[in-house]
C-alpha cells in the first residue's frame, strides 16, 4: 500500500500495490546486460553549431537474452539511431545519437543511457555531460606547438604543445604518445604514454603543457613519428568547461636522434612534499650481455640514468649501478 500525508501526518491518498512472483524449479538468469561505451561520468566540450555523434554500445549476458532496446534520456534535437548489430560480436548492440546543439542550448547537458534485454532486466542508467560552449572546441595547435607539424627535432628536451585558449591540468589519467610507423607497415610506441595528469611529468601553463620525452629504443637516422594527443590532456580554465575536444590531436614530427636516450634523472618529487618521503639508496647487479666490453655506455629502461662501465673480467656478466627508493612515510605508494 502506498500512502501519502499532508503536514499533520494526516493521510490523504491511499494505493494499493500489487506484482506477480513466478516461482520455478529452473535457475533463471538474473545478470543484467552492460554498457560497454561511453563511460560514465565522462565530459566533453563541443561548440554550438557543431554536428556531434555519439556511438553507445551495450552488451547482453547471452544470446538467449539479447538487447531488445537502448533507453536514453537526451537534450532537445538530439536524434537516436535504430539499434543496430556490431560485427563480430553477437551480444553487442549500439546505437548512435546525434546532435546539433543550438545558442540557447550553452551549457552542460546531461546524457544518459539504459540498455533493456527481451526479459526486461536493465543495466541501470549511465550518465555522461556534454558542455555546449560557444566560440571555438578546446584544441592544440600544431602549428604553434614544439615541435610542430612537420618538424625534425634533435633533442628530446622541453617539447611544448599549445593550445587555442587558456587551459588546466585534467584530474583523470589522460595521455600523450608518441609513435614510429615501421619499415612493415606496422607501428609502434617509442616513449612510455606521458600523463597530462601527473604534475612531475607535464607542466601547465596558461595556454601550453610542457613535458620531456625519454625514448624506449634508439632511434637511428631520421624517423617519422606521429605525436598523439588524447582527449582530456587539457580541460578549459572557463566555469563549466571539461574535455579537450579536438578535430586535430595528432600532426607527424621528424627526430635526428642516434644515440640511446635514457639519460632520464631520477624522479623528484615536488619540494613541499619532500617531508613526506623517505629515500634509501644503494647498488644493484643487473645482467649484461655477453658482448659487453669496458668503455661502453649503457642505459636501462626505462627510468635509469646512463652509466659507463669503467671494468669488466672476463667472466663478469653484471655490473652495478646505483638506485633510489622514495617511500611516503605512510608507505603506501613508492616512486
Amino acid at each position: 500500500m502506498i500512502e501519502d500525508f499532508d503536514q499533520n501526518d494526516d493521510p490523504l491518498s491511499r494505493v494499493s500495490l500489487s506484482f506477480l512472483l513466478d516461482v520455478s524449479t529452473e535457475v533463471p538468469i538474473c545478470e543484467k546486460p552492460r554498457i560497454l561505451s561511453p563511460e560514465g561520468m565522462g565530459c566533453t566540450a563541443i561548440p554550438v553549431g557543431q554536428p556531434y555523434q555519439l556511438n553507445v554500445v551495450v552488451e547482453a549476458v547471452s544470446d538467449t537474452l539479447p538487447v531488445a532496446r537502448i533507453e536514453s534520456k537526451k537534450p532537445t534535437g538530439m536524434t537516436q539511431s535504430a539499434l543496430r548489430d556490431v560485427d563480430e560480436y553477437p551480444l553487442r548492440k549500439t546505437v548512435q545519437l546525434t546532435w546539433t546543439p543550438k545558442t540557447n542550448q550553452v551549457g552542460r547537458h546531461n546524457v544518459g543511457f539504459n540498455a533493456v534485454d527481451i526479459d526486461g532486466y536493465a543495466s541501470g542508467w549511465s550518465f555522461i555531460t556534454i558542455n555546449v560552449v560557444t566560440g571555438d572546441a578546446l584544441y592544440p595547435l600544431p602549428d604553434s606547438s614544439n615541435p610542430s607539424r612537420d618538424q625534425t627535432m634533435t633533442s628530446p628536451k622541453k617539447w611544448t604543445i599549445s593550445f587555442n585558449r587558456p587551459i588546466r591540468r585534467p584530474t583523470e589519467s589522460a595521455y600523450i604518445t608518441l609513435t614510429v610507423q615501421s619499415g612493415h607497415g606496422g607501428s609502434r610506441d617509442v616513449v612510455s604514454p606521458i600523463d597530462s595528469s601527473d604534475a612531475r611529468q607535464v607542466k601547465f601553463y596558461d595556454e601550453h603543457i610542457e613535458f620531456d620525452v625519454f625514448f624506449n629504443d634508439i632511434i637511428e637516422d631520421r624517423q617519422s613519428l606521429q605525436l598523439n594527443i588524447a582527449e582530456g590532456v587539457a580541460i578549459g580554465k572557463e566555469s563549466g568547461s571539461c574535455a579537450l575536444s579536438s578535430e586535430v590531436n595528432a600532426w607527424t614530427v621528424y627526430c635526428n636522434c642516434n644515440e640511446p636516450q635514457y639519460t632520464k634523472e631520477p624522479v623528484t618529487m615536488p619540494n613541499p612534499n619532500l617531508e613526506r618521503y623517505k629515500c634509501t639508496g644503494g647498488y644493484t647487479d643487473i645482467a649484461l650481455a655477453q658482448d659487453v666490453k669496458a668503455g661502453q655506455e649503457c642505459f636501462v629502461r626505462p627510468l635509469v640514468r646512463s652509466f659507463t662501465i669503467t671494468s669488466r673480467g672476463d667472466t663478469t656478466s653484471s655490473v652495478n649501478v646505483p638506485y633510489e627508493v622514495c617511500c611516503k612515510t605512510t608507505c603506501t605508494q613508492y616512486w
